[in-house]
């Protein structure tokens, strides 16, 4: 339903829904649609610029990612975590999106996010920073990703 509340235009009603969502999901444990669920709300923090909001739900996200061993949930928590690390830290971004673009789990919508991202910082880095942060996705593995992400 909160879907269905954003698709029509109504991001407050879409926030209330995904909000009662989490706190059933919570309670009977259900890891995957905790993770969605967040996402969900995520995404309207960025579109809202509430970033701190955002980082809240990605960390939790990637915590229940990590605990439930669910790489696909946590890929696309990457994806909006690359997003918001896109202005203060474009270098970690372009990792980070970079390495969701190349690991074999990403979903589609990851995917396409990380692309569009990874186009941007690649025209605004030096060569050198943008060398180094493909480097490091090309040879990071999705433990030591997720770990410095929650750290």
């Amino acid at each position: 339903l909160g879907q269905v509340a954003r698709a029509q235009g109504d991001d407050d009603e879409a926030l209330t829904l995904f909000d009662n969502a989490l706190e059933r999901f919570r309670k009977i444990d259900a890891s995957a649609e905790m993770i969605q669920a967040l996402n969900n709300i995520a995404d309207i923090a960025l579109e809202r610029g509430e970033d701190h909001v955002a980082r809240r739900c990605c960390a939790e996200a990637l915590h229940t990612a990590k605990r439930a061993h669910i790489v696909p949930f946590a890929l696309d928590t990457l994806a909006r975590l690359a997003q918001l690390e896109h202005d203060q830290l474009p270098q970690q971004a372009l990792f980070l999106s970079s390495f969701v673009i190349g690991h074999p789990s990403s979903s589609p919508d990851a995917q396409a996010r990380c692309v569009q991202l990874r186009q941007t910082l690649i025209a605004d880095l030096p060569l050198d920073q943008v060398a180094v942060a493909e480097e490091r996705a090309r040879t990071a593995t999705f433990d030591s990703v997720l770990n410095e992400a929650l750290h």
